[in-house]
């Protein structure tokens, strides 16, 4: 086996693009510092802390703690990932949430893709700690975004868990798979 060590790789064109791979879809390739191709961009976000969710009315998850994030495609103040120019293509997205010591009639968790639903995961009464999970591929071209919504109707505000102790108990994540 061989290995190589570089401080700098300078491409024979000037400009800070190298591919590294072959064509296939394993391909990575770095623009500026930053991986592009194959499973880039990828993000990992989660709820700082507690969040109240008011009775029968959906609400975008505030997902404002970034473990990573690529290519500084989620935005952690208005809690969307965005798609600019250049990273177009299949994303695969999930998202889970956590209730914080509660039961309901019902919970729905959504991923919305430019504000409308596109997949929703419902479950009726559970524990006091139940949580969702749902996920999706989901084809993005340029501006498109997608959010973390939830719904409940226990009669009242109810929270869904933050970060414990260093866990991400609600959180979204999500990679690009290919064009």
């Amino acid at each position: 086996m061989s290995k190589i060590l570089v401080d700098t790789i300078d491409t024979r064109s000037g400009t800070t693009n190298l591919a590294i791979g072959s064509t296939n879809s394993s391909t990575v390739t770095f623009e500026n510092g930053a991986a592009t191709g194959h499973m880039y961009p990828a993000f990992f976000v989660s709820l700082g802390s507690a969040q109240s969710i008011s009775n029968s009315s959906r609400t975008v998850l505030q997902l404002n703690t970034e473990d990573y994030d690529t290519n500084n495609l989620f935005n952690t103040s208005t809690y969307k990932f965005t798609v600019t120019s250049g990273y177009e293509g299949k994303y695969w997205f999930a998202v889970a949430s956590r209730n914080n010591n509660w039961t309901s009639n019902r919970h729905i968790l959504y991923i919305t893709k430019n504000g409308s639903s596109f997949v929703e995961n419902e479950q009726g009464a559970g524990g006091n700690y139940h949580g969702n999970f749902i996920s999706a591929t989901i084809s993005m071209t340029t501006d498109d975004y997608v959010q973390a919504e939830f719904f409940q109707d226990s009669g009242g505000s109810k929270e869904v868990a933050g970060d414990f102790s260093g866990t991400a108990l609600t959180y979204m994540t999500g990679y690009r798979i290919g064009s």
